[in-house]
């Protein structure tokens, strides 16, 4: 499952490198792409939360790590 996520470095190799700070925007897609990311960066923090009270493993983590990196990716292709 977390290899799929991979997918980010071959849409990373069609987009453009990274110059300046990236604003959230850029088309109607992208936003919407920045929007889930801000999600799921949101999701990250609350698993990390309650990672230190309950066990309930890394690899949620994990995913939600590489899901926000893949999202952000895609937004940066869609702009």
């Amino acid at each position: 499952m977390l290899q799929d996520l991979n997918l980010s470095s071959t849409v990373l190799k069609h987009a453009s490198a990274l110059k300046n700070f990236i604003l959230p925007g850029g088309s109607p897609v992208a936003a919407r792409l920045h929007f889930a990311r801000t999600v799921c960066r949101r999701a990250e923090r609350v698993c990390v939360r309650l990672s230190k009270n309950e066990n309930i493993g890394e690899a949620a983590i994990v995913f939600l790590n590489r899901l926000s990196d893949l999202l952000f990716v895609l937004a940066r292709y869609a702009m």
